[in-house]
């Protein structure tokens, strides 16, 4: 028997959006004063991926990625394919989290998130 929590996102949704937020934000938050900014090549790398302003990026590597402990959105999540054993980056807002045995620089830098660019 599988303890996977499947439900249906569509009526999740308007629930689980504004806990989403509130939940990356505050991580974005209590982790990005430990990140380090972006050395030359990640500077080219995230002005190439359309960071506007990608001296503000900081970045940070994690044994394994941030879960939510709201057991309904970490299912969510999990559901979906954005966090779980998988992700090897996740950019919330100007922090990006990166797998430290992630190779390749594209794959820990994933396409700008629409917020990377304030």
């Amino acid at each position: 028997m599988s303890s996977t929590v499947t439900f249906d996102l569509t009526a999740a949704f308007p629930s689980l959006l504004p806990r989403a937020i509130a939940w990356a934000e505050q991580v974005s938050r209590d982790a990005f004063p430990g990140g380090v900014t972006l050395a030359e090549h990640g500077l080219a790398l995230a002005g190439s991926v359309g960071v506007r302003n990608p001296k503000r990026v900081r970045v940070t590597a994690l044994e394994t990625m941030p879960l939510p402990n709201d057991p309904e959105l970490k299912a969510a999540a999990l559901q979906v394919g954005l966090l779980g054993p998988g992700v090897v980056g996740l950019t919330l807002g100007l922090l990006h989290f990166a797998m430290p045995w992630a190779r390749d620089p594209k794959a820990a830098f994933p396409r700008a998130s629409p917020r990377a660019s304030i």
